[in-house]
């Protein structure tokens, strides 16, 4: 097997007018994941709502936090400052019900295990990371996750996030974070793993 070779990119802070196509690259890369099966197990419908569901998460980082760019969309990572207080997403529950439709019960379920796992020391939450399916496998990732970090290091800012799985897990590992407390035991699902950078300061 040839090693995955690295593709170098230019990355840029989004523009909120941005946010319907990085919702899109969200959905495409999230798709196949063990996570995404369980909240939405129908193929079509999972094609189908994703874009949607990820476009809430994507506007509301738009104006609260930031969101990083790859290249022409190759990949992004949206970062929410956790430094204070965060409003909450406008019209969250009603939206999302409008979204998902009938796998709302188990996005309910996992939001709910956010809640429980989320840190109360102040740190930048790295919601999301995904990579363009054609584009993975090019270092692309390790590149949107370097980037944000040394902003991070910079300003003296821990780092939280949820691999959702142990490929992700193993990644996040090489940049310096480790796991916090037990993995996300979702009911009848898969896990996810909490990890924690401390502040490089």
């Amino acid at each position: 097997m040839n090693p995955p070779r690295t593709t170098a990119v230019d990355i840029t802070r989004a523009a909120p007018t941005d946010t319907a196509a990085i919702a899109a690259v969200i959905a495409k890369a999230f798709n196949p994941l063990a996570v995404i099966d369980w909240l939405i197990p129908d193929d079509e419908q999972r094609a189908a709502r994703l874009p949607g569901y990820f476009e809430i998460l994507v506007e509301h980082a738009a104006a609260q936090g930031y969101i990083h760019i790859a290249g022409d969309l190759a990949g992004v990572a949206v970062w929410m400052p956790r430094t204070g207080s965060v409003p909450d997403i406008t019209d969250y529950p009603s939206r999302l019900a409008a979204a998902v439709g009938d796998n709302l019960p188990r996005f309910e379920i996992l939001d709910e295990a956010f809640d429980r796992h989320h840190p109360a020391s102040p740190h930048d939450h790295l919601a999301l990371l995904a990579v363009r399916p054609d584009m993975q496998r090019q270092g692309i990732g390790g590149q949107l996750l370097a980037h944000g970090l040394s902003h991070l290091d910079d300003v003296g800012a821990a780092a939280y996030l949820e691999a959702c799985d142990l490929d992700s897990r193993k990644l996040y590992g090489e940049h310096g974070f480790t796991d916090l407390g037990d993995p996300m035991l979702l009911p009848d699902g898969p896990s996810l793993y909490p990890m924690w950078r401390p502040s490089q300061a």
